[in-house]
């Protein structure tokens, strides 16, 4: 994602500001002063969060909390560009509290290098940032314990372990980059610089974790037992709550192989996990015969005839942008009709259409252009099999291409409603194509 090399004030008033700042891949922080969030709950069905807040033993009405009996994993999708970030990030904040979880965030994309990303990472990544969140938030005797089953899969492969007399350290370390590095241990690496590729490290910890995985999975229970302990009596959280995000561009395979292949052995772990994945793999996941109980999908946003779902989408750019420097009125509304109701989608027309306006205000011609070209992005990316697809109109989420077509946007589903994303729809080529299909 685009790093911001300026801060900003917001709603921005430049033309070279507003071209940064609704570019699809620019992530803000939604939730800082300047409240660039908008509340999507009134015009998106709620009760997939009440329930997921209730099987992590939260009531939001009361904000009551109660421990789960057992450890709960939740299987979290939806749409690419709906929401989900930023709905995982809400979640956090409502739940990382003392009375309630000592929760982990983990963004995959910024952790790891996602290319290289391995099944046994998975594992590692977990001691790592539980080791880091203990430490920095010096919680009595956290780290301790859990760096010593990190020196197990690294054996001799650190300073660290080679120097068995050294006391263990539960403070951040950093270098010269800043960052936690490598399971605190306060070398010269960070997780994503070790495990980005094949190496000395890399190779024995993979190699350990694969060999012993059910061996490494009651360790990191008894451990994780304890860490719960020192995390209760620190008065940090009753519970330990991981929440993972950014799974987007992670290879599909290693997907299979966490969720569905050896599911039982996640299952295993003495951990409560809100797993972020994305929409094609969660429907692989949900037909698997390991299947998680627990799966929630962020319901996409209805336009039609709702004209509070316009008011909101719109602020969400005005919240970035002041529009009427931009854009002009029903070119404004125009790119909403054809957001089909996905964040990403909107910031996608309107950022194309200010390319093609090469910087003036935004007219109905930029928004036309900007719709044939996104359409003919989604056409030239069809093979034959999708054609196939989309000429039966049988959209069954759990075949493989009709989930690529739904990860890709193609396809959006509105609450079990499957419908032609209106970029492609209105496609000239795809039109034709149609009609010579009927």
């Amino acid at each position: 994602m685009p790093t911001s090399r300026i801060p900003y004030t917001f709603p921005v008033r430049t033309v070279r500001e507003a071209k940064a700042v609704i570019e699809p891949e620019f992530q803000p922080n939604l939730f800082d002063e300047q409240e660039l969030y908008v509340n999507l709950d009134e015009i998106r069905d709620r009760s997939y969060l009440d329930k997921l807040y209730f099987a992590l033993g939260y009531d939001r009405e009361t904000e009551s909390f109660e421990s789960p009996a057992g450890c709960v994993k939740i299987i979290f999708s939806g749409h690419r560009g709906c929401g989900k970030s930023t709905e995982l990030r809400r979640i956090y904040s409502t739940l990382n509290a003392p009375g309630r979880y000592f929760t982990v965030f983990i963004d995959l994309e910024q952790e790891v290098e996602v290319g290289s990303f391995q099944y046994a990472d998975f594992f590692s990544l977990l001691i790592h940032k539980l080791i880091e969140g203990t430490a920095r938030n010096k919680v009595k005797g956290g780290a301790g314990r859990l760096q010593a089953l990190a020196e197990k899969l690294l054996g001799e492969k650190t300073e660290k372990t080679r120097s068995k007399k050294k006391k263990r350290s539960t403070e951040v370390e950093a270098g010269a980059e800043g960052g936690f590095k490598l399971f605190g241990f306060g070398g010269k690496a960070s997780f994503k610089e070790v495990f980005s590729g094949e190496n000395e490290i890399s190779t024995t910890v993979r190699q350990e974790i694969k060999q012993n995985t059910l061996q490494l999975i009651n360790e990191l229970n008894v451990e994780m037992g304890d860490t719960r302990l020192n995390i209760q009596e620190s008065g940090q959280g009753e519970d330990i709550l991981f929440i993972i995000d950014g799974s987007e561009k992670i290879q599909s395979d290693v997907y299979e192989e966490l969720f569905i292949k050896k599911a039982n052995i996640l299952s295993e772990l003495d951990i409560n996990m809100l797993m972020a994945v994305p929409i094609s793999s969660y429907y692989q996941i949900e037909k698997a015969p390991n299947n998680f109980s627990t799966l929630y999908t962020v319901p996409m946003i209805k336009l039609e005839k709702n004209d509070l779902a316009l008011e909101l989408m719109k602020k969400i750019i005005g919240k970035r942008i002041e529009i009427p420097l931009f854009i002009e009125g029903d070119a404004m509304n125009t790119c909403i009709e054809y957001s089909g109701g996905c964040i990403r989608q909107l910031f996608q027309v309107v950022h194309t259409s200010l390319i093609s306006s090469l910087g003036k205000k935004i007219e109905m011609t930029h928004v036309k252009e900007a719709i044939y070209e996104r359409g003919k992005y989604l056409w030239e990316y069809l093979d034959n099999e999708h054609m196939k697809v989309l000429s039966e109109e049988n959209y069954r989420p759990a075949e493989r291409k009709v989930g690529e077509l739904l990860y890709i946007l193609i396809l959006l589903k509105y609450n079990g409603k499957i419908k032609v994303n209106p970029l492609l729809a209105s496609y000239p080529d795809f039109l034709e194509w149609k009609s010579k299909d009927k």
